[in-house]
């Protein structure tokens, strides 16, 4: 753990204030163009000595071009920042900074003993916020802070950073003579700022504390030292004396946007997990077509380069075809077939296929995924509740030809413990069709194209 200033004075003293600049310049010259097109970070660092150093920077490349995940920044120094990328469905791309799995840590309530301390977000995450222009920014955390000075008062404190301004600040109770002072100070209900309250005699508005009952705009917690007992306390002996706090929880994570990219797609892949399950187990069904779940349909348009499978059953009669059908409107339990890709299992496992640019499948937002076994199903699957009767299972029984766009009329099945399933299998998404003429020389054989690497992006 990082060292914590030993006193309240100490901090409050210390020039805590960041004193950026926002130019293209470093050490003293203007970079080229090159080196600030796509994401330039500038780090200011202060050295022991209290005096600003020379920002040094960061070229990151393009953000959109990162995906959710960690991913580390080399600044010019050679220093690296391990971040959390999150890309959301809408095209947002947020780094995640701050704490979690400290339900062992973060367990006190009404402590009014305990000497208390914990970092949330450290200096190098400090660094990156100050360096990095985000777009937005937020907080989402289980965690529940109060800290209450009734009748006394104690030397505990936060830091806060502001992410509008990029200041730090020191939140604390402002040290009164008055044993009538009543004054507590929490995280709001959203978890986006604090909130204060207390007596008609209190503290709130002072210390960098909200008014009195009012919420301050968001900040984010940085360091708490939390020490009700504390040398420096007050306690009165007459009247109600309460030098308590509560910091309870599991984790605490800052998100702040770095950029607005293309919408991703709402999956990578939909269907059910490709795992080993209880069926078949010669349950006697053949030649037939099953739309597994109805309710389980593509988020978006995409197109399908690849499947996963799980083989329960290996022989010569075990054979699928894995297959994308389109509701059509208007038209209760009547489906066209997309298209389909034939696979025959050779060992019990799971599988993945993957298909070639003339083999890849274009679907529509709200296409759903079948199969169909001429003979016998080789491809696991597993019963589950039902939550309502549109998620039963849908078949046809010894369909007639299979043709690209026939529309066919499909069964449900009647009550049963059987009537919802999961099979194990599912698409996988790539995002646009491969482009042999626009990737590869003319005279390029099409089967040396790198298939199981489409774009998402």
């Amino acid at each position: 753990m990082a060292e914590l200033p030993a006193t309240l004075s100490e901090i409050i003293n210390r020039d805590t204030t960041f004193r950026g600049r926002r130019s293209f310049e470093a050490n003293g010259r203007s970079l080229p163009k090159e080196e600030i097109t796509g994401n330039v970070i500038y780090i200011c660092r202060t050295s022991s000595d209290g005096r600003e150093q020379h920002p040094v920077f960061v070229s990151g490349g393009n953000w959109c071009d990162l995906d959710t995940g960690y991913t580390t920044i080399k600044d010019g120094r050679g220093l690296r920042h391990t971040i959390f990328i999150s890309l959301t469905k809408d095209g947002g791309l947020w780094a995640r900074l701050g704490a979690d799995r400290k339900s062992q840590d973060w367990m006190y309530r009404e402590e009014a003993d305990f000497r208390f301390q914990t970092t949330i977000i450290d200096q190098d995450s400090v660094d990156f916020l100050r360096a990095v222009n985000y777009l937005d920014y937020c907080v989402l955390t289980d965690l529940t802070v109060k800290v209450w000075a009734e009748g006394g008062w104690h030397p505990s404190y936060l830091t806060m950073f502001d992410p509008e301004t990029k200041e730090t600040r020191v939140i604390s109770f402002k040290l009164n003579d008055g044993c009538f002072v009543q004054t507590a100070f929490s995280l709001s209900r959203d978890k986006q700022g604090l909130f204060c309250d207390g007596g008609k005699r209190n503290t709130c508005g002072l210390r960098n504390l909200p008014e009195r009952r009012h919420v301050s705009h968001t900040a984010f917690i940085q360091v708490a030292k939390l020490d009700p007992s504390g040398v420096d306390r007050v306690i009165c002996e007459t009247g109600h004396t309460r030098n308590q706090y509560t910091f309870y929880g599991s984790y605490y994570h800052v998100y702040v946007k770095l950029a607005d990219c293309p919408a991703p797609w709402e999956s990578r892949d939909f269907g059910h997990e490709a795992k080993l399950r209880a069926f078949p187990a010669d349950d006697g069904a053949s030649d037939m077509i099953i739309i597994p779940d109805p309710t389980q349909t593509s988020l978006s348009d995409g197109v399908i380069k690849g499947w996963q499978v799980f083989a329960k059953i290996v022989s010569i009669q075990h054979e699928v075809y894995l297959q994308v059908w389109r509701p059509l409107q208007d038209h209760e339990n009547i489906y066209s077939l997309v298209g389909q890709t034939y696979y025959k299992p050779v060992e019990l496992r799971f599988h993945e296929v993957l298909l070639s640019p003339a083999q890849q499948i274009r679907i529509r937002k709200g296409d759903v995924l079948g199969l169909y076994f001429p003979k016998y199903n080789p491809v696991a699957w597993s019963t589950v509740p039902c939550a309502y009767e549109m998620q039963r299972f849908r078949y046809i029984e010894s369909p007639s030809a299979l043709d690209k766009g026939m529309a066919k009329q499909f069964n449900a099945p009647g009550d049963g413990w059987d009537a919802c399933r999961q099979y194990s299998f599912k698409a996988v998404f790539g995002k646009q069709f491969l482009s042999v003429v626009a990737q590869f020389p003319r005279n390029s054989t099409p089967l040396s194209l790198p298939v199981n690497e489409p774009p998402f992006k």
